[in-house]
């Protein structure tokens, strides 16, 4: 037989093999099933993986949820009226940079509101002055039978008029600067002819005062928004003007990448104290009130320097008053 001439044979799962010469036979097994696994055993393994990996994304993605679920939250919140709402970003907490940016963009929502806010009450109570101005002055105007009182009323009204026009021709101003500028709005320009031109618009207003333009050489120059540099500058000459005895000086510098331009008088100068309050809109000092004016010549001013990109400060002038300075980059920029 087989087994007699040394053969393996297969017996119930497992392989039977002679041992001559004894005759004996060794059976081995059952031995394990070659076969492939089953439709079965693929379905129970594939899924057991996509499990895994399903509790996987679902335990990464819980921060993420969370923090999403409360930007939606305080979105709400926001949008119902509360200022104030803001996504609490702890240790514990995913730091999401939308948490973040949000926040940043709601602290400066809250700033721009409120500063809005303060804005419309400054107006409410700017405007009250020339319009009670001017009905007292139609009311004594019909009072009035003397054709000198007529006048003079009459030329009372025409002041608070033009008090009117101007406050709110500089309020539509400090407006218009508070929008994006198109870029094809900005150009090249000459520093010195910009200052000339800043000094001439206010020279013939003050003919006791002295003004001189000083740079360092004639052929400086910066890209920048022409039409609202030219109404800082000429608001601070204006300023100076108004406060300085006999002298203010114009001047401008450059450094690798900025200009500098300052605008000096020789008057009494601003406290330290009060140099904040003055960009402030119709913020003006208790010395101003001899003083014409809509009280947002300095406002315009930094809101202008900070659209082109640059700053403005004040310090004590060497010729004994007050000092502006406006930094600006050569090239400026858009900035909110």
């Amino acid at each position: 037989t087989r087994m007699d001439r040394g053969e393996i044979a297969l017996y119930r799962g497992g392989i039977v093999v002679a041992l001559p010469p004894s005759g004996m036979l060794l059976e081995l097994g059952p031995l394990p099933s070659l076969a492939g696994p089953t439709q079965l055993d693929i379905t129970v393994g594939l899924g057991s993986v996509f499990l895994l990996i399903a509790l996987g994304i679902a335990i990464l993605l819980r921060p993420l949820v969370a923090g999403l679920r409360s930007v939606e939250r305080t979105a709400l919140a926001i949008a119902g009226g509360d200022l104030s709402a803001r996504i609490g970003i702890g240790r514990r907490n995913l730091r999401l940079p939308i948490a973040e940016a949000f926040n940043t963009m709601a602290d400066r929502l809250e700033q721009l509101l409120s500063a809005q806010k303060e804005l419309l009450q400054a107006v409410s109570h700017e405007l009250r002055t020339p319009l009670a101005r001017i009905k007292f002055g139609t009311e004594l105007l019909r009072s009035a039978e003397d054709p000198a009182q007529r006048a003079k009323r009459i030329e009372a009204i025409d002041d608070a008029t033009d008090q009117l026009e101007e406050l709110v021709g500089e309020l539509l101003t400090y407006v218009r600067f508070d929008a994006q500028s198109d870029a094809a709005d900005f150009e090249a320009c000459f520093v010195r002819e910009l200052l000339e031109e800043a000094v001439d618009n206010y020279a013939a207003l003050y003919p006791h005062i002295a003004f001189v333009v000083e740079l360092p050489r004639s052929d400086l120059s910066l890209r920048t928004l022409r039409t609202g540099l030219l109404r800082a500058v000429g608001n601070l000459v204006s300023n100076a003007s108004k406060y300085g005895r006999t002298r203010v000086v114009v001047a401008a510098s450059d450094a690798s990448h900025q200009i500098t331009i300052t605008v000096d008088d020789d008057g009494l100068g601003i406290a330290q104290g009060q140099r904040a309050e003055v960009f402030e809109p119709f913020k003006r000092l208790a010395s101003d009130s001899s003083y014409p004016g809509a009280g947002l010549g300095l406002a315009l001013v930094r809101r202008i320097s900070r659209r082109l990109g640059g700053t403005v400060a004040i310090s004590t002038s060497p010729l004994g008053g007050a000092r502006f300075t406006m930094t600006l980059p050569k090239q400026s920029t858009q900035n909110s």
